[in-house]
């Protein structure tokens, strides 16, 4: 029977562990919460992977086996064509939706952590800095990640699914585990951290062949999988190298200098940093986990360690093309192997559950502080607000054009006059807005030259024409229009 003051200690170690989960409720929703405080609009991907035409379907977006090694992700597709046709271009609406996957991300990383028996207070703490982080801000406001987002949620419900102790829960991480793949690429090395994961989990007190039945019991099914798309990624891959100049974006450079200088940007750059050439803090955390997991023995640092180099290894091959959506989800196991080590390191304090919980909730609370501390750096205020900035001149550019743009005929051509301006709405395509909206793939603008040559091109065009100024802010107005088609005649009949 329990004593009165146990009963005391219980009661306020649930109310503390609320707390945290309050907090990093607060700081998951302020990650995202600046997205819907003014004006916003589509912008980039999230207009440039809309198909043109409104005769799309979903039939014709999904196949089972990828066609190429990169950018074959038909889940990801799938999602961005459910929310335009169940929103259209309504930014907000669409984002308050695709922020239930996010928010269950959030879910998962806490169940996972729990799940490994991490304590409550920095489970919630993992999540809550995971939730302040820039990388995770810009990702989860930008429907153009749908890929990442995706990716993540099915990568980390495989994960949740195979720590159960019912068959099914292995079939079912199977089917998640393909479906994570073909959200994104990176979900190749799934089954190498599932089967680091479940030999850990299944080797205490067994023989090794013991644990091997069992984790063959268990990802049979994901070898099969990874045995077969492997194959075909490899064979794209072999052939992409020859196909691909060294200028491309999509380069791959395999060498280790590339590997490292990637990884290194990619740490960085999650904890609010792009330039880590005099910033100890990349090296210095990787060097921490490695080190401290090994000298401890302690398996589960080093398994999630090593699943943060596994998922950022793919994107790591591309010096070229570096943004904060690829280590949305790589930075998951990062932070889940900082609070595996300070989850052990709270255990070296004290043997005494209320000490170290003590210690736990004190290492969780920093967490907690770093994450809201981050938030009020420059560079993580300068990444929102450029974000803020290019969506509010979307969301002006999106009024002029529908107003002053949106009863153009057929074949129209655009000649957009932006000076050093960025016209963000116009670029994707570019013009893939205008074809949209007015359902016409034969529209087309010409934007990047010069005002003479663009004015020049203007005057020597038979087809009808706009020439069109973009203006500082976003706003447009029709300077000049030609060669435009008589009104259809208006039938007598209906007057």
């Amino acid at each position: 029977m329990r004593s009165p003051s146990q009963a005391r200690l219980e009661r306020a170690g649930f109310a503390a562990g609320l707390l945290f989960v309050l907090a990093a409720a607060v700081l998951c929703w302020k990650g995202v919460g600046w997205a819907f405080h003014q004006p916003t609009f589509l912008f980039a991907d999230e207009i440039g992977n809309l198909p043109w035409s409104a005769s799309w379907s979903y039939s014709g977006l999904f196949h089972f086996f990828p066609d190429q090694v990169y950018n074959d992700r038909p889940l990801g597709s799938a999602l961005e064509l459910f929310l335009y046709q169940l929103f259209a271009f309504d930014y907000t609406r669409q984002l308050s939706c695709f922020l239930l996957i996010h928010f269950s991300n959030c879910l998962l990383i806490y169940a996972i952590l729990r799940r490994l028996d991490v304590s409550l207070p920095l489970s919630a703490a993992c999540v809550g800095l995971f939730g302040a982080l820039s990388t995770t801000a810009q990702t989860a406001t930008y429907i153009g990640a749908s890929f990442d987002v995706l990716c993540t949620f099915f990568l980390l419900a495989s994960i949740f699914t195979i720590l159960g102790e019912k068959r099914w829960c292995h079939y079912l991480s199977a089917v998640l585990f393909l479906l994570a793949l073909r959200s994104k690429e990176f979900a190749i090395v799934t089954p190498v951290i599932l089967t680091m994961l479940v030999a850990w989990r299944a080797a205490g007190g067994r023989s090794a062949r013991q644990t091997l039945r069992t984790v063959l019991a268990r990802l049979w099914l994901h070898y099969l999988v990874l045995i077969a798309f492997g194959a075909r990624y490899l064979y794209f891959m072999l052939h992409m190298r020859d196909s691909i100049p060294a200028s491309d974006p999509y380069y791959m450079d395999f060498r280790l200098a590339t590997v490292v200088h990637s990884v290194l940007y990619y740490v960085a750059l999650a904890f609010g940093r792009e330039d880590f050439s005099l910033n100890w803090l990349p090296p210095g955390i990787l060097l921490t986990l490695a080190v401290y997991g090994l000298v401890r023995r302690r398996i589960g640092v080093w398994i999630a360690l090593a699943a943060f180099l596994l998922t950022i290894l793919p994107v790591a091959t591309l010096p070229r093309l570096r943004t904060p959506f690829y280590v949305y989800g790589p930075q998951v196991f990062l932070l889940l192997a900082i609070c595996l080590l300070l989850e052990d390191v709270a255990g070296l304090v004290s043997k005494r559950s209320t000490v170290r919980w003590a210690a736990t909730a004190c290492a969780a609370a920093g967490l907690l502080c770093y994450g809201a501390a981050l938030r009020r750096t420059v560079y993580y205020r300068s990444r929102i607000g450029f974000t803020q900035t290019v969506r509010s001149a979307c969301a002006l550019s999106a009024a002029d054009a529908r107003a002053k743009l949106g009863a153009i005929g057929p074949g129209s051509h655009i000649y957009l006059n932006h000076g050093n301006q960025t016209p963000y709405l116009m670029t994707a395509g570019p013009c893939r807005f205008l074809r949209i909206l007015r359902h016409d793939d034969s529209i087309s603008c010409v934007i990047g030259k010069p005002y003479e040559e663009l004015r020049k091109l203007y005057d020597l065009d038979a087809s009808e024409k706009y020439f069109v100024d973009y203006q500082p802010g976003g706003s447009l107005a029709v300077r000049l229009a030609g060669n435009l088609r008589p009104p259809p005649p208006r039938d007598k009949g209906s007057q």
